[in-house]
């Protein structure tokens, strides 16, 4: 079966028209940015009717994205509450228009993670700050989602994005998966990519996808990479996967990211 396809609103643009723009598209969804500088969770709130009107007009549904900066392992308390209360409000407004599942990501202070007992204590702040976030999203009826995150000094010190990712996702009950390819594919190439595949096979309730060239996050179009899609597809059809993409291409032009869409979905195909 088809996975549904997406495309994420722009942070630094009115939410309303990147919707409308999106459903232009074609596309089966929305991930809508609830981040700055002019979606913040008081700004998408404000935009709340036109927001439902274009989703109601284009018969898209929509998921939600926090910010990529979000500090949920912070070894400064206070500022780890602080986090964990901003993803709250960000579950709130997200309830406030639908959405059924919220992604969250794998981030902190890249310095940290040199010491080994404050990088002990940055991933079990985020397993207690993804619990009450994961806790909160289901009074809500919605899922919670964990981005593979990009984190420089873990590759500096040879140590696998996977171990890290899978410590956290490992201890949170009903934390479900969200697979950054690209984020993966720099990490450790095809065969990390794949391993984040077979290993949280039966856990993935996301995927983002856009390419790059193994070093830096570059968010290119399918194709002007390295990544090898053909490998990717035949290893979500093994695993049945059928949930949702989103195309993170980051191009003002959007005639790229429905190529695309459009490369991945006849690859899908067999075309």
């Amino acid at each position: 079966m088809m996975p549904k396809f997406g495309n994420p609103t722009r942070p630094s643009e009115d939410v309303v028209r990147e919707i409308e723009k999106i459903g232009r598209l074609g596309f089966d969804f929305v991930e809508i940015s609830i981040e700055g500088p002019k979606a913040f969770p008081e700004d998408v709130r404000k935009r709340k009717d036109g927001i439902l009107r274009m989703l109601k007009k284009y018969k898209m549904f929509a998921l939600g994205h926090t910010m990529w900066w979000c500090d949920l392992g912070s070894p400064y308390e206070n500022v780890r509450k602080a986090w964990v209360q901003e993803g709250k409000n960000a579950i709130d407004i997200a309830h406030e228009l639908g959405i059924k599942l919220v992604n969250f990501h794998f981030d902190s202070v890249p310095m940290f993670f040199k010491d080994r007992k404050i990088r002990k204590k940055i991933l079990d702040n985020h397993v207690k700050s993804l619990g009450e976030l994961v806790e909160y999203g289901r009074r809500h009826g919605m899922k919670v989602v964990l981005e593979n995150g990009l984190l420089a000094d873990l590759m500096a010190a040879g140590r696998s994005d996977m171990e890290s990712y899978k410590y956290i996702v490992d201890r949170v009950e009903d934390l479900d998966v969200n697979l950054d390819i690209g984020h993966a594919f720099i990490h450790g190439g095809m065969k990390n990519v794949l391993r984040f595949i077979n290993t949280f096979r039966k856990r993935i309730e996301h995927i983002h996808l856009h390419d790059n060239r193994g070093k830096t996050d570059d968010h290119f179009p399918l194709g002007l990479g390295d990544i090898d899609y053909e490998k990717i597809i035949k290893a979500l059809r093994k695993i049945g996967y059928d949930k949702t993409i989103t195309f993170e291409v980051f191009s003002r032009d959007r005639d790229l990211v429905t190529f695309s869409m459009n490369k991945f979905r006849d690859a899908w195909k067999g075309k």
